[in-house]
């Protein structure tokens, strides 16, 4: 399932982008949701606990769970949530309902797949900034930049980690012209005390969890 944009949008040829979830992390979950928010069809529990066996085995640290009409009645989706918290108590989860709560599934879902892909580093590199600010003796509230231009406390960008995925500076010119420095993900009000210091930790390579989503299967409606 995919848009047709493309970079060179005339180019039969040209290598589709390779997708964040492998296609064999995909499973689909029996349940249905009609577009007015009526139940058609009930979560089918085992078939959800077949799903998670499936994830459990593959050792996915992510999941992203997107149905049909969640956006209207969500659910379903919190049901999952559920059995999912069971089986995965300490992985990174994303729900499509608060992630991007309206009608579109594939908007909606690639959106939902980049929070859970890109969250678990995002939030990890957060945890750092605001452990090690405390130990510089700093108070002062920490607010994450986001893609819209507002801010956001630390906690709530922790869980929507993609809503910063834009929020950098502008790209900086060099005096030959090329672009530079162009994403700076985290800016805040973090002002130090006097006296205090903080050094940035040493720039890695970024470690991306397993990621998988769970979608509806059933009639379509």
């Amino acid at each position: 399932m995919r848009e047709g944009l493309k970079e060179d949008r005339y180019n039969l040829r040209m290598t589709p982008v390779e997708p964040l979830v492998p296609r064999y992390l995909r499973v689909g979950i029996k349940e249905r949701i009609r577009s007015n928010g009526a139940v058609e069809t009930a979560l089918d529990e085992e078939s959800l606990d077949q799903a998670l066996d499936y994830l459990e085995k593959e050792g996915v640290e992510a999941l992203a769970v997107c149905f049909l009409f969640s956006y209207i009645n969500p659910s379903h989706e919190r049901q999952a949530l559920e059995a999912i918290r069971g089986r995965f108590p300490d992985a990174y989860v994303s729900l499509s309902h608060q992630v991007l709560p309206q009608i579109k599934e594939f908007e909606r879902l690639s959106t939902t797949v980049v929070n859970s892909y890109v969250g678990p580093v995002f939030g990890e590199y957060l945890g750092n900034l605001q452990e090690r600010l405390s130990l510089a003796n700093s108070d002062q509230q920490i607010l994450i930049m986001q893609s819209n231009g507002g801010v956001a406390p630390i906690e709530d960008s922790r869980k929507l980690a993609v809503q910063a995925i834009l929020s950098g500076r502008p790209p900086l010119k060099s005096r030959d012209g090329a672009a530079s420095s162009t994403l700076a993900p985290v800016w805040g009000t973090i002002p130090p005390k006097a006296g205090a210091s903080f050094t940035a930790p040493a720039k890695r390579p970024c470690r991306c969890s397993a990621t998988a989503w769970l979608r509806n299967l059933g009639s379509t409606t």
